[in-house]
């Protein structure tokens, strides 16, 4: 029973499928192993008749590649989800012309909140932060995230090699804004009252939700292309 559980093993490491299909496969497997032994061959001769485990995985590779459609070729069948994505970028894209449009004809509302620091014996300092929302919506990063998403629900999934796109577009964008958030840190005053009111203004910046979109993407693609590579 060893042996040939350990033959069963080394021909599931060999199938080249998502895991679902590799369940069904090995299933069939099972039950044809099982019928032949009922029907009176021992497990050495129904080894040999299937041949090595190589062997047997590469038939059963070729056959499903010959009988799954091209979109399940790779790893599954796109997901309709992928719309809804395609939505949010849609309308992220329209709503940042919509509030490129109103900041432009509208300037006095770019003002979210305005800080003063100092007092009368020492100099005062007035620090006017962007409000937040307006400011996120003018940004391109949901846009990125959402159109990443897409791509990875559906077109990334007829070809390993298409996932370099959308890692592209995390990838590029999280680096720049990483090197935005790392120069603002290192530029800030050394004046403790006047750096918590900029790290509490920064929390919630467009740069920090930025990095956490595309983080979020990025590691998604990652995982996909770790994960294709191992079938």
């Amino acid at each position: 029973m060893n042996e040939v559980k350990r033959y069963m093993n080394a021909i599931e490491r060999g199938l080249r499928m998502d895991r679902r299909t590799k369940a069904r496969v090995m299933g069939d497997l099972a039950s044809d192993f099982q019928n032949r032994r009922d029907a009176g061959q021992s497990d050495a001769e129904i080894m040999a008749e299937l041949g090595t485990p190589a062997q047997a995985a590469a038939e059963l590779n070729a056959a499903f590649a010959a009988e799954a459609p091209a979109a399940d070729r790779a790893w599954g069948a796109p997901s309709r989800w992928r719309w809804l994505l395609l939505g949010l970028a849609v309308l992220d894209l329209l709503i940042s012309f919509a509030a490129v449009w109103f900041l432009r004809y509208m300037p006095a509302y770019e003002a979210g909140s305005v800080g003063v620091i100092g007092g009368a014996d020492g100099p005062t300092a007035v620090f006017v932060t962007a409000a937040p929302t307006v400011s996120m919506l003018t940004e391109p990063w949901v846009f990125l995230a959402a159109l990443s998403g897409f791509l990875l629900l559906g077109w990334c999934r007829a070809d390993r090699r298409r996932l370099w796109l959308p890692i592209a577009l995390c990838g590029v964008p999280l680096a720049f804004l990483l090197v935005r958030l790392v120069s603002t840190l290192l530029l800030m005053p050394k004046n403790g009252e006047v750096r918590q009111m900029l790290l509490r203004s920064l929390a919630g910046s467009p740069t920090v939700w930025g990095i956490a979109l595309l983080a979020a993407a990025l590691a998604w693609a990652v995982c996909l292309y770790r994960r294709s590579g191992r079938r």
